[in-house]
């Protein structure tokens, strides 16, 4: 999640990560901290979910991304072109 829906969402506790994010661009990044216990709705379900909070730009589309625990359950078929 970007830092600044991260802010726009008005949640105050970031907690300290360690996590490195090695990224398809071969970018390095370093989060500013990480959520957790956060309650996100997709459709009719609701999962949940952490989030690490990272300084990047928005996009309008995609606001948040969830990762692997989320997509595994949920019978994904991702297409690379």
């Amino acid at each position: 999640m970007s830092y600044f829906v991260f802010k726009k969402l008005g949640i105050t506790d970031l907690e300290y990560t360690s996590i490195i994010l090695h990224l398809i661009d071969c970018l390095v990044v370093y989060p500013r901290g990480a959520i957790k216990g956060v309650l996100v709705k997709v459709d009719k379900f609701i999962f949940l979910t952490d989030f690490a909070i990272l300084d990047i730009k928005v996009d309008e589309d995609v606001p948040i991304i969830l990762g692997w625990p989320f997509l595994s359950i949920c019978d994904l078929l991702v297409e690379v072109r």
